[in-house]
């Protein structure tokens, strides 16, 4: 194995994005490297000619998008190396990769079966204007069909529009037939001219308005706040170069609109979201280009990218657990085994996962031993002896010495011939560190990855969270011995992980409380609920959806092996008082169709965030089976890795009122942090516990459309405006943790951040009356229609009309 040589950046962002939006693409001298594209394992490929065909398309239409994006950016960028990830269960040939980095869930664009909104490439955006996405979606029809290609006049203008929404956080620029903030029409107030929604040179575009029989008309003549939409621009040509992000289909659009060419009137999502600004304006503030990044090249750079096909083998796991018991705790022997308790199954399921390579050791002031070899085969271990490793009878000390065992297993790697892949390493350290190090062992190979779970919170080694963060692991901290961080660090390593945690939660208990847990239809076997009462007079009681009790006793643990569809009831009580830490989780069904949960930040990962001129915004995204969920009830809870105490909530909502959440019913939930209660020092280390729990009340939604402006204005109804279809209504109790490092800058003084109330980005107009009574000459009477801003951003939120 080589050695790690990369350098240590300083932390400039007030948070980091959890679920990185961007992954680890960045532009070099011109060239986007790191874009890894995977394709659906669902895709329709039983041969290897199936197969082929399916990559020679991706290539192709990769190609035309990277032209695009050349033309489009004045030469200032184009792709460079593509890899494209296969499906393990393909027979075509590839390199094999064990890195673990370049999967399904990290690639930044993802060739699916089917797309959300029919069959046009889209990039997931849920944040404001700036915020990058989350993944750009290319349905492989899209790829393959050169007829719907045919549809939009260029393939690689769609995937250039999709690529600079998905990089840059920009927006469309064209407008929606019967959509009431994103109109396909309006008036020019300045020339009294019918307008066709799009950032143009109006002057320069020939085309007609006609209905859907082909007869002209004017999407104006009843009402102009509410143009008919079966009145629609069919457009013909222009000899203006502006707005790929409005026309793609006119061969001689190919770039965006700059401040010297936009126009700031047209009621398009770019201009509400960005405050009347271009497109380009807001590329240019990103660090591909500001300060001049990345001038452009002229014409003779060749834009066609280079390709490399791998298919992914999942990297070996050593576990490193610390042998210690951890702090005292009044009625509790050891809150090391209780951890352990809890991470057993996890690990047990290790056995059922595709890993090559397995090893475990423990340590206290050293390492104390290692299992057998530092890594087996998984086939070979005896499984049940395996288990009989992890520390069952932790010792009692009070320091610990992480950083010798580790560099001694580093070591043992390095020194291992057998296994020549990556190797992810868990690192539980269960009490403080004795003299604590400021720089980590000087063994870590670029083939390691090393993710830690910290008990406790007084000393411990500065470097890991840096060597976490380094390697592309994860750190977690947990004061209160949660056994959750653990198992969730662990499952965060599975290739293919099974077990989805339904609910983390502390409860007070003055008197008994009952717990609802939704097991739903992807779920339900091992179900594991877990209770941590603070007090010792205590009981625990499980009811099922069908009313059967079980009473629990010490250690307040239960499995159930195939747990019942519905909500199932812990009812929890203590005639002492105090407090209960509650876990359930369940591992999915095979045949289940799960529900997938991201995370991000309006903190851009290349950037910085000052409150003093933005707010911080955190967004969750919740989809099954690439379908949108609405109507849930999504909280993000924050608090620091010193102490619980001082945390912040946040409900988070899928309302569509543009600031902070942009589209109504795109399963995608958002909201501003507004008070950082005890996090107001500059640097930090900030957790957020997601929690997702069923809701009421949704719309039926409205029929699904494409995601660009086709040649033939009636082909399909452009998608999606104001409010996304499809989405679909899930009773879903889902629970994720992540943790960051923070620096707040200009961060506010205990109890002083006031915080402005949000823009109001949803102001339309609902009427116009000419003929009522005359104010004053020339005026007439408009009503108007909004939802007000709460006084902290969105806090007090309602709707308006006046």
């Amino acid at each position: 194995m080589g050695r790690f040589t990369k350098a240590l950046l300083p932390l400039v962002v007030l948070l980091q994005v959890l679920s990185r939006a961007e992954g680890e693409v960045a532009l070099v001298d011109n060239v986007y490297e790191g874009l890894v594209v995977a394709l659906d394992p669902n895709l329709p490929a039983a041969t290897e000619i199936d197969q082929l065909a399916i990559i020679d398309s991706v290539q192709a239409v990769l190609t035309k998008a990277s032209e695009a994006i050349h033309a489009a950016t004045d030469t200032r960028t184009r792709l460079g190396l593509v890899t494209i990830v296969l499906p393990r269960s393909w027979t075509v040939a590839a390199e094999a990769d064990a890195s673990g980095r370049e999967t399904w869930t990290e690639a930044q664009v993802r060739v699916v079966t089917n797309g959300r909104y029919g069959d046009t490439p889209r990039a997931e955006q849920g944040g404001r204007c700036g915020v990058p996405g989350t993944w750009l979606e290319v349905p492989v029809q899209f790829a393959q069909d050169l007829a719907i290609q045919a549809r939009y006049g260029s393939a690689g203008k769609v995937m250039a529009q999709e690529w600079l929404k998905y990089r840059y956080g920009v927006f469309e620029e064209h407008g929606y037939p019967g959509d009431e903030r994103y109109p396909h029409a309006y008036l020019d107030v300045l020339s009294n001219t019918t307008r066709v929604t799009g950032c143009t040179d109006h002057d320069l575009l020939q085309g007609a308005w006609v209905d859907s029989t082909g007869m002209e008309c004017d999407p104006l003549a009843t009402d102009v706040t509410k143009p008919d939409p079966d009145c629609r621009y069919r457009a013909d040509s222009t000899t203006s170069d502006t707005s790929m992000m409005f026309l793609s289909h006119l061969e001689s659009v190919t770039r965006v609109c700059t401040a010297q060419t936009h126009d700031s009137l047209a009621p398009t999502r770019q201009n509400r979201l960005c405050h009347g600004a271009s497109v380009w304006e807001i590329m240019g503030q990103h660090v591909d280009f500001a300060e001049g990044n990345n001038p452009g090249e002229g014409g003779s750079a060749d834009p066609t990218p280079s390709f490399r096909t791998v298919k992914t083998t999942n990297p070996a796991v050593f576990l490193l657990l610390d042998d210690n018991c951890g702090i005292e705790k009044s009625g509790v022997d050891c809150q090391g085994l209780i951890v352990y308790n809890a991470l057993k199954p996890v690990i047990e399921g290790l056995f059922d996962q595709d890993i090559p390579y397995l090893g475990i050791g423990k340590y206290r002031d050293r390492l104390s031993a290692i299992y057998k070899t530092v890594l087996q085969e998984k086939e070979s271990i005896d499984k049940n002896d395996f288990l009989d490793f992890i520390p069952f009878a932790p010792k009692k000390d009070y320091v610990t010495q992480p950083e010798n065992a580790l560099e001694k297993v580093l070591n043992a790697l390095n020194s291992f011939t057998e296994y020549t892949g990556e190797v992810n390493i868990l690192l539980v350290q269960m009490i403080n560190t004795n003299d604590p190090g400021t720089s980590y062992p000087s063994l870590i190979s670029e083939k390691v990855k090393v993710t830690s779970v910290l008990y406790g919170y007084e000393n411990y080694n500065s470097w890991l969270p840096e060597l976490a963060a380094l390697t592309g692991g994860t750190f977690y901290i947990s004061p209160t011995y949660d056994p959750m961080h653990a198992r969730q660090a662990l499952i965060s390593l599975q290739p293919d992980p099974t077990e989805v945690t339904l609910l983390r939660q502390t409860k007070s208990l003055e008197s008994a409380v009952t717990v609802p847990i939704l097991v739903d239809s992807s779920l339900g076997l091992e179900t594991y609920f877990y209770a941590n009462f603070s007090a010792s007079e205590v009981s625990f009681t499980l009811i099922s959806p069908a009313g059967d009790e079980t009473e629990i006793p010490s250690p307040y643990t239960h499995t159930v092996n195939d747990a019942a569809v519905g909500t199932w009831k812990m009812v929890l009580n203590s005639t002492d008082g105090g407090t209960v830490d509650i876990l359930v989780t369940s591992n999915r069904r095979r045949n289940g169709n799960d529900v997938e949960v991201k995370t991000w930040t309006s903190a851009s990962s290349q950037g910085t965030l000052d409150l003093d001129t933005s707010g911080l915004i955190f967004y969750v995204s919740v989809t099954q089976e690439n379908v949108a969920v609405k109507g849930l009830h999504v909280t993000a809870t924050f608090y620091s890795g010193i102490s619980t105490a001082g945390q912040v909530s946040v409900t988070l909502s899928d309302d569509g009122y543009g600031d902070p959440d942009i589209q109504l019913h795109d399963g995608i939930y958002s909201g501003y942090v507004t008070d950082f209660g005890l996090h107001a020092s500059i640097e930090a280390e900030l957790y957020v516990d997601v929690t997702v729990q069923p809701s009421t009340g949704s719309l039926a939604p409205p029929p699904v459309g494409s995601r660009a402006l086709p040649q033939d204005p009636f082909e399909e109804a452009p998608c999606c405006g104001s409010v996304a279809p499809g989405a679909v209504s899930l009773e879903v109790n889902r629970f994720i943790t992540g943790s960051t490092a923070v620096t707040i800058l200009n961060g506010p003084s205990f109890g002083t951040y006031d915080p402005p109330p949000s823009r109001i980005e949803s102001l339309v107009s609902v009427a116009v009356d000419q003929d009522g009574p005359v104010i004053e000459a020339g005026t007439v009477k408009v009503t108007l229609k909004w939802n007000a801003p709460g006084k902290d951003f969105t806090q007090g939120k309602g709707l308006i009309t006046g």
